[in-house]
């Protein structure tokens, strides 16, 4: 999604924006190098929330480069370090003579282009396998009986009677598989927020699907043996099937993380 050109400054004195608008959305350049967008469309272009130490923006339509979209918006990064030693973190000095520039344009891709998948992708993985615990918990909320042994006797006697609260259970999990998956391709609303409930999600479901995982599997192979004897079906399904769709879950989401931050937000 970011395109860049590096270039030396000639000398220190260059025009510096701090408002600009395009036929689409309006870009301000606040104060400490942040940079807000406003647009009714909550388009790719106005994703900025991540960018930093900005000296000048800019915003237009069509750009003459391919695969760029309808609107866009461009930064200016500037950084008191010499091309020479310029390195991947270079520390921000708007005002020194020899510093470099660095152009960051986001754009409204085609989302269907590979750009868009690569972002996504992840995502759509989690949400998948997301998918999967959300509609067998609807499936049981309904009465359906297949795979409820997978649960154990424990739980069916538990929740025999209390069926109807499978479905918070599954709205919440609804919430945690698809809603990074929306966000993703809608701009990131409230990026802060959101992409921390997201680490923590994929935290909490890549340590409670890896250890139930791990440990469901020993007990299963004879590595651990509970002084009460334990629930076949039931560490079945948990060593199997839940457990593992919840540890995909989780990383899927991690990874997709890692990787839109490494994308969007090069510029921290």
């Amino acid at each position: 999604m970011f395109d860049r050109q590096i270039h030396k400054a000639s000398n220190a004195r260059m025009f510096h924006s701090s408002l600009a608008a395009g036929p689409r959305h309006s870009v301000v350049l606040s104060t400490g190098g942040y940079v807000v967008c406003s647009s009714p469309q909550n388009s790719l272009e106005t994703s900025t929330e991540h960018w930093r130490d900005i000296v000048s923006v800019a915003a237009g339509n069509v750009h003459p480069a391919r695969n760029t979209g309808k609107s866009h918006t461009v930064g200016l990064l500037a950084s008191c370090v010499p091309v020479s030693r310029a390195s991947p973190l270079p520390r921000p000095c708007p005002s020194t003579p020899a510093c470099v520039y660095t152009v960051i344009m986001i754009h409204s891709a085609n989302r269907g282009g590979a750009s868009y998948r690569e972002r996504s992708r992840w995502f759509w993985a989690a949400a998948f396998a997301g998918g999967l615990h959300v509609g067998i918990t609807l499936y049981w909320a309904l009465g359906g009986q297949a795979l409820l042994w997978t649960m154990g006797a424990d739980f069916i006697a538990k929740f025999e009677s209390m069926l109807w609260i499978l479905w918070p259970v599954a709205l919440v999990k609804a919430v945690g598989a698809f809603g990074p998956a929306w966000l993703s391709t809608h701009g990131w609303h409230w990026a802060r927020l959101t992409r921390f409930g997201v680490w923590l999600g994929s935290v909490v479901l890549i340590g409670w699907g890896g250890l139930n995982t791990i440990i469901c599997n020993m007990v299963l192979f004879g590595l651990i043996n509970p002084a009460g004897g334990f629930d076949r079906p039931a560490m079945i399904g948990h060593a199997w099937i839940w457990d593992p769709l919840f540890l995909i879950w989780g990383t899927s989401l991690l990874i997709g993380l890692i990787r839109t931050h490494a994308t969007r937000a090069s510029l921290s």
